[in-house]
């Protein structure tokens, strides 16, 4: 009984190691680069989540449950890869960023709007609203431009950066007045605070130092972020 009741228990966490491995491999597989492949004619064998631009009809697919797909009947016009993201341009006009299992990646804007992808993390600017992301599609930050006048990407020790503030669910209950967000700080373009977000308001440097707002006092920081005289 002892032996049999062993048995049993080895037999179930076999199984169960098992399961969490596969659910661990298709997660891995899901958050994978994207596989895309371009020609006249489907490809007969494919892996799941591999995508296809039809260059003969300009139409988009992705393989999925053992078969090809069409993702849009709307006619494919450009696409563009960055990190883990398809960024695809249709002849509507429209534009969609999608991860390889076909799911938006930010806010599903299925409408124009600028993207640029940099070193880890990717902007995206649609109407008012500037978002920042990482390669996972994490919001970093998230700003709406007409509450807050300034620049959005800088350059700071001769490369590209961001001063932004540290992310808030702000648009889940409306925009929040520029006065009123905190903790801005410099981020560069692999999504690392170069200058930690502890700073009242948006703020620049010129000739190696910035005026900022700390707990309500104007004060000057170098670029390491240290108060200076």
């Amino acid at each position: 009984m002892k032996t049999t009741g062993k048995q049993s228990f080895c037999t179930f966490l076999g199984a169960l190691i098992a399961v969490v491995l596969t659910f661990a491999a298709s997660l891995s597989y899901s958050q994978g680069p994207i596989h895309l492949a371009e020609g006249k004619k489907l490809p007969n064998s494919a892996a799941e989540n591999d995508w296809f631009l039809n260059t003969k009809d300009q139409r988009i697919f992705r393989y999925t449950n053992a078969k090809w797909s069409m993702f849009r009947v709307a006619r494919c016009t450009r696409t563009a890869i960055c990190h883990k993201f398809l960024l695809l341009h249709f002849e509507d006009g429209s534009m969609e960023l999608v991860k390889a299992n076909g799911k938006s990646a930010k806010p599903n804007y299925q409408a124009r709007f600028q993207f640029q992808c940099y070193d880890s993390i990717s902007t995206m600017e649609v109407g008012d609203n500037f978002i920042l992301f990482d390669h996972q599609g994490r919001t970093l930050a998230e700003i709406d431009m007409r509450m807050c006048k300034g620049h959005k990407i800088i350059e700071f020790q001769g490369k590209i950066a961001f001063c932004v503030p540290e992310f808030v669910n702000s648009f889940e209950s409306g925009p929040i007045p520029c006065n009123e967000l905190k903790n801005w700080g410099m981020m560069d373009t692999d999504g690392k605070w170069r200058i930690e977000p502890k700073f009242d308001a948006f703020f620049h440097f010129i000739n190696g130092t910035a005026d900022v707002l700390y707990y309500g006092q104007r004060k000057k920081i170098n670029e390491s972020g240290e108060f200076v005289d």
